[in-house]
């Protein structure tokens, strides 16, 4: 399993670095380094699993099945899309996702949705200087243990 972490992490600051120690350490998986490429990442996979980001979705752009921790994602209405809620779910849904053929009418479908219900904002960029100054103002501090 390859493990690459948000490029908007650059945004908000890096984990700690025993953080990523923690991944490193993990039996069967190798950190990969933000710079490379997700495309290239995604096109050499058999499966995508983001815990809440894009990713899925661009799995499905390159006709890989994906799973995700959340439904909030808005991609998740895809029959490739696999949701689940905790780790415990992950081998099954592994194994579902392997099976399961991404069907380009299900992202045509959605893409023209999201083109008919969607606009252009600049306030993306608004966004992120919210964010990193929001961060820096509260000492931003990662919290979580994956062990």
């Amino acid at each position: 399993m390859y493990v690459k972490e948000h490029p908007y992490m650059r945004e908000v600051n890096w984990r700690e670095i025993s953080y990523y120690k923690q991944i490193m350490n993990l039996p069967n998986v190798k950190l990969i380094h933000p710079s490379v490429s997700h495309n290239n990442l995604i096109e050499n996979s058999a499966l995508v699993i983001s815990v809440s980001g894009t990713g899925g979705l661009e799995a499905a752009f390159f006709n890989k099945p994906s799973i995700t921790f959340t439904d909030e994602s808005g991609y998740s209405v895809l029959p490739s899309v696999y949701t689940i809620k905790s780790y415990s779910e992950l081998p099954i849904a592994i194994k579902k996702s392997l099976k399961t053929q991404v069907n380009i009418s299900d992202i045509n479908k959605y893409v023209d949705y999201f083109e008919k219900y969607s606009f252009y904002s600049e306030q993306i960029d608004f966004h992120s200087e919210l964010v990193k100054k929001f961060n820096m103002q509260i000492g931003y501090q990662n919290k979580i243990n994956i062990t």
